[in-house]
């Protein structure tokens, strides 16, 4: 009866160590960081978010026993909070045979709710966090920034030739106000990068298991609301304002860009045809991707917004993506 709620537990505690680990320094140390809301997101899909929920209580007040009350409250915001949403919204569904019955029948098919939209609840948490972590960071810039010059002159010290490549004493600065400068968009991007990884992760462990109370994702199935292209472009106006509102914008156009690259290479999967020579296709792809970064970026995110507005797979993949639900699903209790 109370399986949930030990699986919880076990779950906080699993996920609170691998948080606290982060603060080890090591390469391990920050994969096993990466990791830390995965305990919380098998838990959730499993045993259903109130078990997700637990496991973040009780991992914030390991965290806090470990790290300090600091150390419990950062926990909760950037770890424990974002499983426990996402997972009550992925458990949301309803019946497709009959939605007058009030108890439909268990082997009733079922509508569940969209993955789109949980990417963007991933892309809108990102620009929260971002936030917030803004907002205790900017009243320490000149600590940060002496930290930051100590740091880079050191490493710079130990590399006479690539000193000189970036102007001499004056790179030191040139590279702790770049760096400032990207906080925002660095924080936002990993935060998003994070919890979409562990939510498919978990998802792949848990459907395995055979414990999965919905189906697995299909990412074939994303779709964004119509508007969101112009609430990109909003965002991207907003980052020509000065001061804060300029660090905010950044990070929710970060966010919201990667949502659409993520349906931009769902586009590309859906639409290059099922021949022999598709997986060398995708391999050139990524590796594309990787050099040049920047343009790729640019690129699926234009992918993504046609899709958005035009509806690319429905006129060229087979099959195509299912049409848009209609009202808000209801909670189905797992």
């Amino acid at each position: 009866m109370y399986s949930y709620l030990l699986t919880g537990i076990a779950a906080g505690i699993a996920s609170s160590i691998l948080y606290v680990s982060g603060s080890i320094g090591t390469s391990l140390s920050l994969f096993l960081y990466f990791l830390a809301p995965l305990p919380l997101f098998l838990a959730g899909l499993g045993w259903g978010a109130k078990s997700a929920g637990a496991g973040a209580v009780i991992g914030m007040v390991v965290a806090i026993f470990i790290a300090g009350l600091t150390g419990g409250v950062v926990y909760f915001i950037s770890i424990g909070l974002i499983p426990v949403v996402l997972c009550h919204y992925a458990l949301m569904s309803r019946s497709f045979d009959d939605d007058t019955q009030p108890s439909p029948p268990a082997n009733s098919r079922r509508d569940w709710y969209p993955l789109g939209h949980l990417i963007l609840w991933i892309a809108g948490f990102a620009a929260v966090m971002t936030t917030i972590f803004i907002l205790f960071i900017l009243p320490s810039t000149p600590e940060l920034k002496s930290s930051l010059e100590v740091l880079f002159g050191a490493l710079l010290d130990q590399n006479p030739e690539l000193k000189t490549r970036l102007g001499g004493e004056d790179a030191v600065p040139q590279m702790v106000g770049t760096f400032i400068s990207l906080l925002p968009v660095t924080f936002a991007s990993y935060t998003f990068v994070m919890a979409t990884a562990n939510l498919w992760l978990a998802s792949k462990i848990i459907t395995a298991s055979g414990r999965a109370i919905r189906p697995p994702f299909e990412t074939s199935a994303i779709f964004y609301p119509p508007l969101l292209p112009l609430v990109l472009a909003g965002l991207l106006v907003a980052t020509f304002l000065p001061g804060f509102i300029h660090t905010i914008a950044l990070a929710a156009t970060a966010s919201l860009s990667l949502a659409f690259i993520f349906l931009g290479i769902v586009v590309v999967h859906a639409i290059v045809p099922n021949v022999p020579v598709r997986p060398m296709f995708f391999a050139m792809f990524y590796i594309t991707v990787i050099v040049l970064l920047k343009y790729a970026y640019i690129a699926l995110v234009l992918v993504g917004i046609a899709e958005t507005i035009f509806a690319i797979r429905q006129r060229y993949s087979n099959p195509p993506p299912p049409n848009t639900p209609g009202p808000p699903p209801t909670i189905r209790d797992g």
